[in-house]
């Protein structure tokens, strides 16, 4: 009877030890989820390639932890029911590590709930200030700027280069839209004194004729135009501006990217852009990396790097160097490793902030002054303590005990 119980407590053992070695080849396991057909593709493969490029470099360096570093995606065509039920098949089998979107703030509300009933470290994205506000979860880190960092950075830069007094929001009718429309209200009448909301408009996804309201502005004598439209909704608004003879300057997050700027480069002259990545960033760091990705995708439709794969690049190099510092990748030890952790990236110092896992970082904000590739210089690096939202302003309880 002994030997069969010492006969059974070794089999145990091996069954335990060969499950041990199974885990430990298994790579470290990225799922991205973005869309990946339809309007959007091009973000959402611009958004892979940069998470891609940073786990290779990560590989040809040994890997993490003594596991290779590998990518998966699915295209979550936007729709919260779609991504969810892909991530879902690969949470259940426990092959995957970590979760990342970057288009839809209801996607990634939908994401992050999913991933909290299966313990899995969310990377958030996506830009609205509910997801490190209201909607604050503990095992979610969100590596971008958000919609009120992004404001404050383009209106500093305004304040700083730009004689502007008169401003006339234009956004979309949705979440986003009318929360970057507010953050801007709150920035121009915090930063730049004697400063006029002279008036705003919401106008519905897909919109296919802004001469409405474009007249409207033409009318107002506005300086600027203060909008985050994206997609067709910003080729539209360049265009129909450039036709109709509006002299209000554009001010955009979306500009830093050359598919935009590409169809309509005269309509863009004078527009301002800013992203948490501009490939004309004069640091070091960025050089050296811009080197290699050109070495990489030369003669590819990617040749260069820019805000789409920049950000989700020094996303992905941040928390590699947490799985390192942590050396794990389970919520309970990498999200404490995290929390304040400092990072010398191709922008300059960043880190995340304890209480509401948001990272800050030094924005790069531009005036486009080319009709030429890449149609802007080098931009202005706005600091990270400028762009920084004060912790007592963020809807999060583990903000306001500070």
């Amino acid at each position: 009877m002994k030997k069969v119980m010492i006969g059974g407590w070794v089999l145990i053992f091996m069954i335990l030890a060969m499950s041990s070695l199974v885990w430990a080849e298994r790579p470290i396991r990225i799922l991205m989820i973005d869309p990946l057909s339809g309007p959007m593709t091009d973000s959402g493969e611009k958004f892979l390639a940069g998470i891609r490029f940073a786990a290779e470099e990560a590989n040809a360096h040994g890997g993490l932890l003594g596991r290779q570093v590998e990518v998966i995606s699915e295209d979550s065509q936007v729709k919260p029911d779609v991504a969810v039920r892909k991530a879902q098949k690969y949470l259940l089998e426990g092959s995957v590590d970590f979760l990342c979107t970057g288009i839809g703030s209801h996607v990634a509300k939908a994401l992050t709930d999913l991933t909290k009933q299966h313990n899995v470290v969310f990377i958030n994205y996506t830009m609205s200030d509910d997801a490190t506000g209201k909607d604050f979860a503990y095992h979610s880190v969100r590596l971008v700027f958000s919609t009120s960092m992004l404001a404050r950075a383009l209106i500093a830069y305004v304040a700083q280069n730009k004689p502007f007094k008169k401003f006339y929001l234009l956004n979309q009718d949705y979440s986003y839209g009318h929360d970057i429309g507010t953050a801007f209200k709150k920035e121009v009448l915090r930063q730049i004194p004697g400063a006029q909301i002279v008036a705003e408009d919401y106008h519905p996804l897909s919109t296919k004729d802004m001469s409405p309201f474009l007249t409207k502005i033409k009318a107002s004598n506005a300086d600027a135009i203060l909008s985050g439209n994206w997609g067709t909704d910003l080729s539209i608004l360049l265009k129909q501006r450039q036709e109709l003879g509006v002299k209000a300057a554009l001010v955009n997050n979306m500009l830093g990217m050359p598919t935009i700027v590409r169809e309509f480069p005269e309509a863009a002259l004078g527009s301002i852009a800013s992203d948490i990545y501009l490939v004309t960033t004069d640091t070091k760091e960025n050089k050296d990396f811009v080197n290699r990705w050109q070495e990489k995708y030369k003669g590819t439709q990617w040749p260069d790097p820019d805000g789409a794969s920049g950000r989700t690049y020094i996303g992905t190099k941040f928390l590699l160097e947490g799985i390192k510092k942590a050396g794990s990748v389970q919520v309970n030890k990498l999200i404490p490793a995290m929390e304040g952790m400092h990072q010398k990236s191709i922008n300059g110092d960043i880190y995340l902030r304890p209480c509401d896992h948001q990272l800050q970082i030094p924005m790069p904000v531009v005036t486009l002054g080319s009709t030429k590739y890449p149609y802007f210089g080098v931009p202005t690096l706005i600091p990270a303590s400028t762009v920084e939202i004060e912790e007592t302003a963020v809807d999060n309880s583990r903000c306001k005990r500070k």
